[in-house]
């Protein structure tokens, strides 16, 4: 293999790093937008789960 020049060598080390920053950066997004997508239909659950069980409840207690 030929010796790259110091420059040449300093250049495509910049490169490696700005890509493998560049991947880390929208690996992180991404997972932060899959918990957000995780907590929205967590919290849409359990308001569904409220307002069912509200219902009932509810039901329950005009009949009592």
């Amino acid at each position: 293999m030929k010796a790259l020049s110091p420059w040449k060598e300093h250049h495509t080390l910049v490169n490696v790093c700005r890509k493998q920053l560049k991947k880390e950066i929208s690996d992180k997004f991404s997972k932060e937008a899959n918990w957000n997508r995780i907590h929205t239909l967590v919290f849409w659950a359990m308001t569904l789960v409220l307002l069912v069980g509200a219902n009932i409840l509810k039901e329950y207690t005009d009949v009592i």
